[in-house]
């Protein structure tokens, strides 16, 4: 009822789907956790849930139906405001007030819904009858008693795994497809290509998952004595993916438009596949070294082209909310290295790794190459089939014209690298970005991310560390999903600093628990710290200095350069977290944990220094504006054009959209 009384009309049909993607979410939760933990440790991860929900939803409003319904005009029309994000809402209020009045005219009772013919006949479609008696109550409650009794070679809690992820993959399907095809042809039958976004972000949750390997897998490194792993050598094995990934942004120049951008991404899987395989056999550490150099390239790849290729074909209207999606994908891989990983062996954990590289090349092999692409080669033929296939219309003259003129656009301006550095609002809007990535990192967000399960082992709370970890990453999913309903309302720079002075809050209290620990005072009565402080630093990170950065660095560069600053920040962005994964644990022997909390609280101090004087507002502002601002002119009330071509603006400029990525 609230989700179809404060959508709008084109999406009302895939948000009522949401639903149940969100449902299968719980699903994979409960699949993942509940085989391996207690039932206390169960039942605490439960109540994680709600009260995140309690937390952020008291932000959301009432539905505009309700106000107008109890005869309260001004706040319905705030309500609309605030959910469509303009003031510009007089024809739908009275959308609202019309449909009310209908309702309130028509107000009927249960006797009608049921001698009615039309409400009878609508109440059998609603086909609930057919859904219970297809079994599927009875496969998810009893799914690992029922496969008990086979024979297969995995565990049934490991088959249960697999089955509930599969789940929540399938289920992203009709949330495409709910409003393009209709309900009827969606329960006639499946439309297997239709979640194009979903399994092209598959690369992305292979990052994360590879990113969030080593928090659980960092403790059986050190205890097997099959392949001796000291301390040292486990650091490096941890940074070499970031130390990779360095170089994956500068060998994606030479391919993406030499090979493509499909043929690109279908190589992906092969490194993230090898590199899974090199772990499962490990004989030694060089076998580590080298399975997480070549997973490095993979990602660093990964995060250049995959916002390119979902630029390049998503239209206009959803383009900025597909950084949204990538977002997602990646805290979910984070989400399974963190929940599997801790209970499973290395092997194992490596062979799940495996599949989901494997599950995109499969499924991502029938996917078009992008009409960008096909243009800039001369192929305007191949460039209107591919839009063909991606919009399910023939009808697509003006977007192919659109493509063309963005296409000799930046051919025009191929060399626009030297205007990165010559132009003096380019330059300061690199220095912008390359101060909040920074701030990033010195904010401690890689230490936390990778040395999570080792850094909780050290405190004595309630919950295992494993557990603790699980937590974690289910509120930091959660949180990056609702975190894109605020960047556009909020502003970015209150949230930039609401996160940097949380983040501050909570480093400091994470330290001063150390410090008291390593002088060896009693802290059984505030064993809940720990935990609660890494929730809190998570939950701060992802709701300003994990996202925001990333989406001032695509308004504040012009179309022409964009994508060489996206490189540059990538492989800034690698190195410097690289460098603070090998040195953290040579600062933890020399100095304690606390120490390093410390230095981290310092760093993200100096960045609200930073922010306050450097970060300027873009919400709201056009790019002419935007320049305006970095050149310190005054602000000029009107609204400047970059470029004459049709869709270049600050959203999606050469076709590029924001990751809004949450754990570098």
């Amino acid at each position: 009822m609230y989700i179809g009384e404060i959508a709008e009309d084109k999406i009302r049909g895939g948000l009522g789907v949401l639903v149940i993607v969100m449902y299968n979410s719980g699903l994979v939760l409960v699949y993942s956790v509940g085989p391996w933990v207690s039932l206390l440790s169960l039942a605490t991860i439960g109540i994680a849930i709600p009260a995140v929900s309690l937390a952020t939803f008291v932000w959301i409003p009432e539905s505009p139906y309700f106000y107008i319904m109890k005869n309260r005009p001004e706040l319905a029309r705030k309500s609309l405001q605030w959910l469509r994000g303009t003031t510009h809402v007089d024809e739908e209020i009275e959308v609202v007030k019309k449909n009310v009045e209908f309702d309130l005219q028509n107000a009927g009772t249960f006797k009608e819904l049921l001698i009615d013919p039309g409400n009878g006949k609508g109440l059998l479609i609603v086909l609930f009858t057919c859904q219970q008696l297809s079994g599927i109550l009875a496969v998810l409650s009893y799914s690992t008693i029922i496969l008990n009794e086979t024979g297969s070679g995995a565990t049934s809690s490991i088959s249960v795994i697999v089955i509930g992820l599969i789940q929540f993959v399938a289920s992203f399907a009709p949330l495409f497809m709910a409003d393009r095809i209709g309900r009827r042809p969606l329960l006639l039958g499946s439309m297997f290509f239709s979640i194009i976004f979903l399994i092209t972000s598959l690369l992305f949750t292979a990052t994360g998952f590879h990113f969030g390997w080593s928090s659980p897998t960092l403790p059986k490194l050190l205890e097997d004595t099959s392949i001796p792993v000291t301390q040292n050598q486990a650091s490096l094995i941890i940074s070499l993916l970031s130390f990779g990934s360095t170089v994956g942004p500068l060998l994606s120049i030479v391919t993406v438009d030499r090979w493509g951008r499909k043929t690109t991404m279908l190589l992906l899987s092969i490194p993230f596949i090898v590199s899974s395989i090199l772990i499962a056999m490990a004989q030694n550490y060089w076998w580590y070294y080298v399975a997480r150099v070549t997973c490095g390239l993979a990602s660093g790849i990964t995060w250049t082209i995959i916002p390119m290729y979902l630029g390049e074909i998503a239209e206009d209207r959803i383009r900025g909310g597909l950084g949204v999606t990538t977002s997602v994908m990646l805290n979910l891989g984070l989400l399974m290295a963190y929940t599997i990983g801790p209970w499973v062996s290395k092997p194992l954990l490596a062979a799940l790794g495996t599949a989901i590289p494997v599950m995109f090349l499969l499924i991502f092999s029938r996917m078009p190459e992008t009409p960008y692409f096909y243009m800039m080669k001369d192929k305007p033929n191949l460039a209107r089939k591919s839009l063909e296939w991606l919009r399910g219309t023939t009808d697509v003259d003006q977007e192919v014209e659109v493509v063309r003129k963005n296409v000799e656009f930046d051919l025009q301006n191929s060399w626009a690298l030297k205007e990165l550095f010559t132009d003096k609002g380019n330059r300061k809007a690199l220095l912008v970005v390359l101060g909040l990535m920074t701030a990033q990192e010195l904010s401690g967000i890689a230490v936390i991310t990778s040395y999570s399960t080792s850094i909780l082992s050290e405190v004595g709370s309630g919950i295992t560390s494993s557990v603790s970890v699980i937590i974690i990453g289910v509120i930091q999913l959660t949180v990056s999903v609702l975190v894109v309903f605020f960047t556009d309302r909020v502003g970015r720079r209150p949230l930039l600093f609401g996160s940097l002075f949380s983040i501050i809050v909570f480093l400091a209290a994470l330290a001063v628990y150390f410090q008291l620990l390593a002088n060896e005072d009693d802290v059984s009565v505030i064993s809940w710290l720990p935990v609660t402080a890494m929730i809190g630093y998570v939950c701060s990170f992802t709701m300003g200095l994990g996202t925001i950065p990333t989406s001032i660095a695509s308004e504040i560069f012009p179309c022409n350069v964009k994508a060489y600053a996206s490189i540059i920040m990538n492989v800034y962005v690698f190195f410097i977290e690289g460098v603070i994964l090998q040195l953290y644990p040579l600062l933890v022997n020399a100095y304690g944990i606390h120490v390093t909390l410390y230095i981290f609280a310092g760093c993200t101090t100096v960045s609200i220094i930073f922010t306050f004087f450097y970060v300027p507002e873009t919400r709201m502002k056009s790019l002419g504006e935007i320049q305006l601002m970095l050149r310190k002119c005054s602000e000029s009330n009107q609204t400047l054009q970059p470029v004459t071509t049709p869709v270049c603006s600050q959203n999606n400029s050469i076709y590029f959209i924001s990751t809004n990525d949450v754990i570098k």
